[in-house]
């Protein structure tokens, strides 16, 4: 490891190999160096002389009057791996550069622990905030990469939706039970998804219209009594439904002519 007071130019290739990895580092960039805690358990010693050399090299280049000394970065690079060890290495190398350039604030005549730590910790909000765009960035990503795969799953829907509401709940309780029992039917999720929203909702506005058709005073206490009685027709579809379950079948060709009236398409319009 350097010395603190040893000039980083003595070490030409150490100096020139931390001087490119700085060379346009981001945060992003920074993210996908290798985790140090990953390092750590593979070679210790040497991810910890590693950070020395980092602090050394910044020290050096930083220059001011009271300088970090060699005995406190000895101190500082195991507390630094404990403290931050779901970081990934050059995260190191992103808060020294940016703290000599200012960004975490100015320390004008000093670089000790204390300066470091609070870069650290400056730097872990800025942290945070880069992760969560890059899992918004990863959803959004996956989200396309579906609608690009399936486009019908997504197009068709409302158009699905609509052809289903002109099915009566008998028939769409019959093509409910038959989905469920072969869920390898292309669409069948969505299919199910699709037809119980009908149904619930169609059960809904039906409650709604008896509550606007009682014409109480305020309506208060009978559009409680329409939710209530919403939530035990929910509940019961469900329990029906889940006790309608049983292993899936492949029926026969004749089966399969038999209940081909009920099924659903996604590519089916409605009617005009």
């Amino acid at each position: 490891m350097l010395n603190a007071g040893e000039n980083p130019a003595s070490n030409t290739e150490l100096a020139l190999a931390i001087s490119d990895r700085q060379t346009g580092l981001s945060i992003a960039r920074a993210l996908e160096s290798p985790q140090v805690s990953v390092l750590s358990r593979e070679a210790y010693g040497e991810v910890a002389e590693a950070l020395g050399n980092v602090l050394t090299f910044y020290a050096q280049y930083f220059n001011v009057v009271r300088n970090i000394t060699d005995v406190q970065i000895m101190l500082l690079v195991p507390d630094l791996l404990e403290r931050y060890w779901n970081w990934h290495f050059d995260e190191f190398l992103v808060v020294l550069k940016e703290g000599v350039a200012g960004r975490w604030g100015k320390a004008y005549d000093r670089l000790d622990p204390a300066t470091v730590h609070e870069w650290c910790r400056q730097y872990d909000e800025v942290r945070g905030a880069e992760l969560e765009r890059q899992a918004q960035r990863e959803v959004k990503q996956h989200v396309l990469a579906e609608r690009t795969t399936a486009p019908r799953r997504y197009d068709n829907e409302h158009a699905f939706r609509r052809h289903l509401e002109t099915f009566t709940d008998a028939e769409l309780r019959k093509g409910i039970a038959w989905y469920e029992q072969h869920p390898e039917d292309e669409f069948a999720d969505v299919k199910l998804r699709l037809a119980c929203e009908v149904l619930l909702d169609r059960k809904r506005l039906e409650l709604l219209k008896a509550v606007v058709s009682k014409g109480n005073d305020d309506g208060t206490y009978a559009r409680e009594a329409s939710e209530e009685e919403y939530q035990r027709f929910r509940n019961s579809f469900i329990a029906e439904r889940a006790a309608a379950k049983r292993p899936p079948s492949h029926p026969s060709s004749a089966d399969k002519r038999e209940i081909n009236w009920q099924r659903f398409s996604l590519q089916q319009k409605p009617a005009a």
